[in-house]
């Protein structure tokens, strides 16, 4: 890829100086300065030399675009493999974890106290139920990620909402730009929640709405109340847990949202952290 890239400055820089060379003689041959006899032919060459470098560029331009679209696709697919292999570990915990559920019921079949393995189940199915999500975001990559950190945000008994009322079919383009985004806001509010004290509520947020002029991605967490300045929200390696070994997760998303010219803010209070990101519609 480098190779087209280098191909196409030449190939421009030559453009430039024959361009130049043909301008040039033009003023000469306004000055009948330096003429020779060959002069419109030379200069006919020229012309259709720099229009064959034209086509020339305009193939390795295609290539290029080809070429990034395929390498788009390719960092799409590994997105995809990643989550299913994260899926994929998910179950085998939920596996695991089932052998143990039944172990628990078999020790109450066995003393026969059938009250206790009824409310063993209940609590089971209800802890199953809160893990079930119907996720149509429109975009294949998000579901995948949102099934994957969902699955994983239950797994720690943090409770999740998810509430999605938009289609975000139209961000194709940025899919990965929109999973890296949710993923690094997942990321920080599942590690918020499990640094909390397990005597308290530990809950997740998301919603996903549209309005107007594009969609809006909101991500809330309960966390441990310390208020962050402003300042220091968005700087590399600052974290809200007092130290600065971790919390590069708000700065991604901040440099994403820069550069694609959306909007970003967090809300803070006592009890929830909320970090909301206006997507403009492409």
């Amino acid at each position: 890829m480098k190779k087209h890239y280098y191909s196409a400055m030449l190939i421009s820089v030559l453009q430039m100086m024959l361009l130049a060379i043909i301008i040039n003689q033009q003023l000469m041959i306004k000055h009948n300065y330096l003429q020779s006899p060959n002069a419109d032919s030379v200069n006919l060459a020229v012309g259709f030399f720099v229009f064959g470098l034209n086509i020339i560029v305009i193939i390795i331009i295609r290539n290029l675009n080809r070429t990034n679209q395929e390498m788009e696709r390719l960092r799409i697919q590994e997105l995809k493999f990643q989550h299913v292999a994260d899926q994929n570990r998910i179950y085998r915990q939920h596996y695991h974890d089932l052998k143990n559920h039944l172990l628990v019921l078999e020790f109450y079949l066995n003393k026969q106290d059938l009250e206790k393995m009824k409310g063993y189940l209940t609590n089971y199915n209800e802890k199953l139920n809160e893990g079930i999500f119907h996720i149509n975001t429109g975009l294949e990559e998000l579901d995948a990620l949102l099934n994957v950190k969902f699955s994983y945000a239950a797994g720690k008994w943090i409770k999740v909402k998810y509430h999605c009322l938009a289609n975000l079919k139209c961000y194709e383009r940025n899919a990965l730009d929109v999973v890296t985004i949710l993923g690094n806001l997942l990321d920080n509010a599942i590690e918020a929640c499990v640094s909390l004290p397990q005597n308290l509520e530990k809950q997740i947020k998301v919603e996903i709405t549209e309005d107007p002029f594009g969609a809006v991605i909101a991500v809330a967490n309960t966390y441990n109340g310390r208020i962050v300045e402003e300042g220091n929200l968005f700087a590399p390696g600052y974290s809200t847990k007092g130290g600065k070994e971790r919390g590069y997760g708000l700065h991604i998303v901040d440099e994403i949202t820069k550069k694609l010219g959306w909007k970003l803010t967090v809300e803070q209070d006592t009890d929830c952290f909320k970090v909301v990101v206006e997507a403009n519609k492409p």
